[in-house]
């Protein structure tokens, strides 16, 4: 052994290839757990793009909800004396576009209170869709009450013989009795007693006798007017302004025609052969302070009304439209009223529709 030859290192090339050799799987497991939260962090924003789209769609489609109960609350506002079920159809479903629709439920319940139901929908039939919904609880005035039926009686209610309320049914703030024959289609209700009973429905709320606003109706400009009792005979006539204006009482002694709405402060008495009323969009016939008695045939197309008296209908005529009597009401005979809403008439201080409540809808 030679003492002066320099010691060598041990030959160590495997130990340095299993550093290397565990250093690259260190490598490739710091790049798989980088590659992991790539992924997971990728999962976490689309997730989270998700969950934003369907924020954002929800609140688009309470917004459209909401637009379409405005819309139908504005339509009641301007429409107080219409029923729920007078809403246009374009109200109830309607659609923006492929992606934004709406629709509207009406439920309707006693004494004029109804439910407007309003869904939003955005993006139906994907899995981005968003449902919303929103509600409110309406009740017409009582004045609109009053004109949602066929015959509303602030005095006591009677109808017999044949005589026949083909729709709208029948309200009395007394009491009502149909009898006979007679027949009556729709609600019978009173705040008295209204019998038979069943249909008829005993002690409901009274509803407020509406106030037509006769100035409205008298200041138009050419109207004609008669000072004193005026009596119409046979023919027909056309008068000027669209209403005849009698300053007393107005008798009908033959069959007559009148192109026009007539206002009497008297009584009218139907006693010949009838009388036909073509009001031309306005109210058929109004008593302001007395009664009015229609006999024989004829044909009122409109509302007739009396502001005190009573009315008594008779006989075979018929009625398109509707009565509204502050007095007592009589119907007999073999007539018919076949009940039209129409325009309602000019008001005095109607209160118009009221919303009673808002309710946010969970889906």
């Amino acid at each position: 052994m030679n003492r002066n030859s320099t010691p060598t290192a041990p030959f160590r090339a495997p130990e340095r290839r299993a550093e290397r050799g565990s250093a690259l799987i260190m490598a490739m497991f710091f790049m798989f757990i980088v590659s992991l939260a790539a992924v997971s962090m990728s999962l976490m924003v689309n997730q989270d793009l998700f969950m934003n789209r369907q924020l954002v769609n929800r609140a688009r489609a309470l917004e459209i909800a909401n637009g379409a109960l405005e819309q139908a609350l504005g339509w009641v506002a301007l429409h107080p004396s219409n029923t729920a079920s007078d809403l246009p159809s374009t109200l109830l479903t309607g659609t923006f576009s492929a992606d934004y629709t709406y629709g509207l439920e009406v439920t309707a319940y006693d004494y004029g209170l109804y439910r407007l139901l309003a869904t939003g929908q955005v993006s139906p039939n994907t899995s981005q869709a968003a449902t919303q919904r929103v509600a409110a609880y309406v009740r017409r005035s009582n004045y609109a009450q009053a004109f949602g039926t066929a015959v509303f009686s602030n005095g006591n209610l009677s109808v017999g013989g044949n005589y026949d309320v083909v729709s709208g049914g029948t309200h009395s703030n007394g009491n009502a009795d149909v009898f006979g024959s007679a027949a009556v289609a729709g609600p019978r209700t009173a705040h008295g007693t209204s019998t038979p009973s069943p249909p008829g429905v005993s002690s409901v709320t009274a509803i407020d006798f509406p106030l037509l606003d006769y100035d409205y109706y008298l200041n138009k400009p050419g109207i004609q007017v008669v000072n004193g009792n005026y009596k119409l005979n046979s023919g027909s006539i056309t008068p000027s302004g669209g209403i005849l204006y009698v300053k007393g009482d107005l008798t009908v002694n033959a069959n007559a025609t009148v192109n026009g709405m007539i206002i009497v402060t008297g009584s009218i008495r139907v006693v010949g052969q009838g009388l036909t009323v073509n009001p031309m969009g306005m109210p058929g016939i109004v008593a302001i302070t007395g009664d009015i008695d229609l006999a024989g045939g004829g044909t009122v197309n409109g509302l007739i009304y009396t502001g005190l008296g009573t009315v008594t209908i008779r006989g075979d005529s018929t009625v398109n439209g509707r009565v509204i009597a502050n007095g007592t009401t009589t119907l007999s005979g073999n007539g018919i009223l076949n009940f039209f809403g129409g325009t309602t008439p000019q008001l005095l201080n109607d209160p118009k529709a009221h919303v009673l409540a808002l309710e946010d809808v969970s889906n």
